[in-house]
């Protein structure tokens, strides 16, 4: 085993925070604690898009696995980042398995969470309580609310090649058990950008603006599509009505698949996306399509 950047990712950087490591035609993808518990849009916690990048660039086999700090780690309501990183590890297993695997503790804990979480019948999601803002700060969260305006829905339609009526932002990721509390939250709490519904379809756009050109987006995009699919399809967990950022018609739409989409701003996307998503596309998840990556100018959206 060689713990040099591997040979067939010698031209890319690579994060800190996870070890790469070459074995025979596997690469071995080696996360401490710290990213199994962290934002999975940095570069440290987003595996699943590392994973992508290494198939893209001729890896037959990609093994993930936890070093041995993370043997403490309890499965339970008091580490909802982890147990969502348990979420990751299961779905994207099971969309990648001819090429991905966890290694056998791993999937054995991921096995325990699932078993002990997602296949109890107390789970609920946290709907909307308020609208959106419509005078954010952020930069991203700017450009989300101007896509959010009607008058840039045909604009939106046209990047993802869709026909929705209209567009909302933030679903909420939020998922409990038992009760919305946030002591007993089972997933981090988080928003999915924008979603917009085409008849049976549901389309979930994932936005970038300026410099933020993390690769982690696909991990993002991959945990929010199944999020959708599971909850909103599978139906796993309780909704509860909510008059908000258009979630009553969500909850009474019939929903059969999730179209996902990465909507990037112009001249400002990682080096690696465009492979990586390539590979994405291959999921064998039933119910989800992974569609686009398209790009936008400001200058063509109007202004609120």
């Amino acid at each position: 085993m060689s713990i040099s950047n591997p040979e067939k990712l010698a031209k890319i950087k690579l994060p800190k925070g996870i070890a790469f490591i070459d074995h025979k035609d596997t690469l071995l993808l080696i996360m401490n604690r710290k990213g199994t518990s962290a934002n999975m849009q940095t570069d440290a916690a987003a595996f699943e898009a590392w994973a992508l990048v290494a198939k893209a660039h001729g890896y037959n086999k990609v093994q993930l696995i936890e070093d041995e700090s993370n043997e403490d780690f309890e499965i339970n309501k008091s580490n909802p980042t982890y147990n969502r990183f348990l979420y990751r590890v299961l779905r994207f297993w099971e969309g990648f398995n001819d090429w991905f695997s966890p290694d056998e503790e791993l999937l054995e804990r991921a096995h325990v969470f699932e078993k002990k979480f997602l296949q109890n019948t107390d789970l609920f999601l946290s709907p909307p309580e308020y609208e959106a803002s419509l005078s954010p700060s952020r930069p991203e969260a700017i450009i989300e609310s101007r896509f959010g305006d009607p008058n840039n829905f045909a604009y939106l339609n046209r990047l993802i090649r869709a026909d929705c009526s209209s567009f909302f932002r933030q679903l909420p990721v939020g998922l409990y058990h038992e009760k919305i509390v946030s002591a007993n939250a089972v997933f981090s709490s988080g928003s999915a950008d924008l979603w917009g519904l085409e008849g049976p379809v549901f389309h979930l756009i994932e936005l970038k603006t300026g410099n933020n050109k993390s690769i982690g987006v696909l991990s993002e995009l991959y945990f929010y599509a199944c999020f959708i699919r599971d909850m909103f399809i599978n139906n796993m967990a309780v909704k509860t009505n909510s008059d908000y950022r258009g979630y009553n018609e969500l909850l009474n739409a019939d929903i059969s698949s999730v179209n996902a989409h990465i909507v990037h701003q112009s001249g400002c996307m990682h080096p690696q996306l465009s492979p990586a998503f390539k590979e994405l596309q291959k999921c064998s998840l039933m119910g989800i399509k992974f569609c686009t990556v398209a790009d936008y100018r400001i200058e063509d959206l109007v202004s609120l």
